[in-house]
């Protein structure tokens, strides 16, 4: 027997809007969506989220492995404000790249609203 649920998830997955190419949205607002130099600003964030990641598996290796080694002893003295200052600077880097992307991005709006507009009045 079939479930109600799985009657309305048949129904809505007919109903999904075509698609639209990527060459369409660069036709329709005359750029990238996104492009390499739009990306760029979340590099900086990778490469923090990585270094922390990477941290983390160390602290476990540290907590595991032999107590009297040297990068344990060091681990368990300094891991904790190391982890601490790797979160800020995730926090403060993706803040001011969502902020430098989304002033790129009104940019973009106000530059392609001003074309139109001046398109618009060529044909008037």
């Amino acid at each position: 027997m079939e479930s109600p649920h799985s009657h309305a998830q048949r129904e809505t997955s007919d109903e999904s809007p075509p698609s639209q190419s990527a060459s369409d949205l660069v036709e329709r607002t005359g750029h990238r969506s996104e492009s390499r130099t739009d990306r760029a600003v979340f590099y900086p964030v990778a490469i923090a989220a990585f270094a922390f990641c990477l941290t983390i598996f160390l602290c476990i290796a540290a907590a595991f492995g032999d107590q009297d080694h040297p990068a344990t002893k060091w681990f368990n003295h300094h891991g904790t404000p190391l982890l601490l200052w790797e979160t800020a600077a995730i926090v403060v880097l993706s803040i001011l790249a969502m902020a430098v992307d989304r002033r790129r991005t009104l940019k973009r709006i106000e530059e392609s609203q001003d074309s139109e507009s001046g398109a618009n009045n060529n044909v008037d």
